[in-house]
């Protein structure tokens, strides 16, 4: 017995440093999972939130034109990403959208000259996710305008949603995608499917 036990003792204390080693490197890793974690959350705290609420109203208010006011997209731009990294797809034509800044900014000044009067009135849904370096927001919103004939443009139910990346301590709008609500079903259709699923 003297013998096994003194054969297996060099054994047994190796065994015993290499557990210490897995143990001292599975605390390590946890320790840095959790200072990760820690470290993304207070960085995605309530100032990031502010933030992007603020940028996304900021959106909203720098979609507006009028005689007195005309449209100024240098105004609200540095929410922007502004490169080949941007893409839209908005409430109007085109239809496949554009897949840079540089296209879509000039596309949206001449758009935006389009119409005498337009203005967007946001709902009070905004809702704001934050994942990493990556957020997104959602809001409800209407938009009301006029021509120079005095047509009135009406878009009664709409919605964008902002996709933000964060570059160094700024947020900046990647994607934007704006769209109108279909003109089916009919608000009383509408409340009653609400109603069936429980979503009144």
């Amino acid at each position: 017995m003297t013998t096994v036990t003194a054969d297996l003792a060099p054994r047994i204390v190796e065994e015993e440093g290499r557990i210490a080693r897995i143990s001292q490197t599975f605390l390590g890793l946890l320790v840095l999972a959790f200072a990760v974690t820690h470290a993304v959350e207070t960085f995605a705290g309530p100032a990031d939130r502010a933030v992007l609420e603020e940028r996304t109203m900021a959106w909203v208010s720098g979609w507006r034109t009028s005689p007195d006011e005309p449209f100024n997209l240098d105004a609200f731009s540095h929410i922007y990403a502004r490169d080949d990294t941007f893409s839209s797809l908005d409430f109007g034509r085109p239809h496949h959208g554009f897949s840079d800044w540089d296209t879509a900014a000039a596309y949206y000044w001449e758009f935006m000259a389009v119409p005498e009067t337009w203005r967007l009135t946001p709902g009070d849904d905004l809702n704001v996710t934050i994942r990493d370096n990556v957020a997104w927001t959602t809001l409800s919103l209407s938009g009301r305008g006029t021509m120079a004939d005095g047509s009135v443009l009406d878009m009664p139910e709409a919605r964008v949603t902002l996709i933000f990346e964060r570059r160094g301590d700024e947020w900046l709008i990647v994607h934007e995608h704006g769209s109108s609500a279909l003109p089916f079903p009919d608000e009383q259709t509408t409340r009653e499917i609400l109603e069936r699923i429980g979503r009144e």
